[in-house]
């Protein structure tokens, strides 16, 4: 397996092909959400991918602290179906907060059926579930320590 961690501006062309086929292909066709992707995130943010010799496999980006926050935000969390259930996602997210380290406070937009897998990496549900791209999500946080 291939660890890749790299600014935008840092991807070459192919590499952001591979990313942005596999988001299409977990978000928009599996998931059948019609949104805008990729959005302006997408060029402040480090991308974090997983491939082997065959494919781009798991997929997350981490958006950096701006003026108006100063926390770190996760999204676009994934794992290619046929790679499900191998601990993928949970080794992708385990290097993504090993990269951000334990002082980050960051924030998630979770599906709801991942609340435990966010809870045993350090997640906190905060408030109520709430319809995002027609899929019920829960807003996490897993406060820094200082």
């Amino acid at each position: 397996m291939i660890v890749h961690l790299k600014q935008f501006a840092q991807l070459q062309v192919l590499e952001w092909h591979k990313i942005i086929s596999l988001r299409a292909e977990v978000f928009v066709v599996e998931q059948n959400c019609v949104y805008q992707d990729p959005d302006v995130y997408d060029i402040d943010s480090l991308h974090l991918w997983f491939e082997d010799e065959f494919e781009c496999f798991a997929y997350l980006r981490i958006i950096p602290p701006n003026t108006e926050n100063n926390y770190w935000k996760i999204g676009r969390v994934l794992v290619k179906s046929n790679r499900r259930s191998q601990g993928m996602g949970n080794a992708l997210m385990k290097r993504a907060l090993t990269h951000l380290g334990s002082s980050a406070t960051i924030h998630i937009s979770a599906q709801r059926y991942l609340i435990k897998f966010y809870e045993n990496l350090g997640f906190t549900a905060k408030g109520d579930t709430y319809l995002e791209d027609g899929i019920p999500h829960v807003f996490m946080i897993r406060a820094g320590v200082d």
